[in-house]
């Protein structure tokens, strides 16, 4: 029951019509970094020049603080509430995480099962512990955490580098978070708390472990 085919979009009587009974929408990979956005841009437009909207997992920055030094954002451990390593982030730039730790369940195999679901196997995706983001659109942000935490890295690092090649004023870095026994091969990566990290190469001077 999934794919767009059971999606009708009609842009002139601004009506969706889904012709699949057991199909359903939901905006939830995309709902908080969209609403970040435009929380930030009403902001901007009202004359606030510093600050962040924070949005749970979806954190958009309003220029730099008060020193003009860039807004500092804990990426958050998977194991634990405090953070594994911080970015400095652009001014005006977002950044979202999307990971296996907040919405799970415990099933009777006493295996956890996570929400972010692989389209390819329709089970949870099981590339990554979390992947965080960071854009000039906090929209873009989410989906795009979202997006990669279904792809392997070499996939996901491809399709960043298109992206970035293709949006050269409006790159996007990318941090990749997996177990230890999970590693892979990247040119930018380090070990922290038996988690392996890689990154893209445009985040190397602003990743803090």
């Amino acid at each position: 029951h999934i794919g767009w085919q059971h999606v009708i979009i009609d842009d002139n009587a601004n009506t969706v019509f889904i012709t699949n009974k057991d199909t359903s929408l939901d905006v939830g990979g995309i709902a908080k970094g969209y609403a970040a956005e435009m929380v930030a841009q009403y902001l901007i437009e009202s004359g606030v020049t510093t600050g962040i909207v924070d949005a749970g997992g979806n954190n958009r920055m309003i220029g730099t603080k008060l020193d003009n030094t860039p807004w500092r954002v804990g990426i958050q451990h998977p194991e634990n509430d405090g953070s594994i390593f911080t970015i400095d982030i652009l001014p005006n730039y977002s950044v979202s995480t999307s990971g296996d730790y907040q919405r799970f369940y415990v099933a009777k195999d006493l295996k956890q099962y996570h929400h972010i679901i692989d389209p390819d196997t329709l089970f949870p995706s099981e590339y990554f512990r979390s992947i965080s983001v960071t854009a000039s659109n906090s929209a873009i942000a989410d989906i795009l955490s979202t997006t990669l935490f279904t792809m392997n890295y070499e996939d996901g690092l491809a399709f960043v580098e298109k992206y970035n090649t293709s949006n050269p004023d409006s790159e996007i870095g990318v941090a990749w978070i997996s177990d230890v026994d999970k590693k892979f091969e990247a040119d930018n990566s380090f070990i922290q708390d038996d988690l392996f990290i890689a990154y893209t190469s445009n985040l190397k001077n602003s990743l803090n472990n």
